[in-house]
């Protein structure tokens, strides 16, 4: 699955990286928490969180993590979009919750993340 058919699927809107939305998926994941990231984020995996800092694009960064969907239409902070940017990031903004984002992925057909 590529980002823009992800977007489409989630209905989200593109804050980072619309010229990345060809970019291939393999797989996603969700967490809140920048240690899970570093331990299990790899590249072609989509990080579904709720709490984008800039602490947050450090460990994707350090992940190979380079897509994220940002829920209950959360905004990134000045500082977060600047690095989302730098690091050549997509990221998607979604009104639903974490739980109700992941339900939408998996039932298009999104394997989750083997841990």
């Amino acid at each position: 699955m590529n980002v823009k058919e992800i977007a489409a699927v989630l209905g989200a809107r593109v804050a980072v990286g619309a010229e990345y939305l060809d970019r291939h998926i393999d797989c996603a994941g969700a967490c809140f928490l920048q240690s899970v990231i570093l331990a299990r984020g790899d590249a072609g995996m989509l990080l579904v969180t709720g709490q984008l800092t800039p602490q947050t694009i450090h460990a994707c960064s350090l992940s190979d993590v380079t897509t994220v969907v940002l829920v209950r239409d959360s905004e990134l902070t000045a500082e977060a979009h600047r690095l989302a940017i730098n690091q050549g990031m997509v990221v998607l903004i979604v009104p639903d919750t974490l739980y109700d984002t992941c339900g939408k992925l998996y039932s298009a057909g999104l394997p989750g993340l083997r841990i």
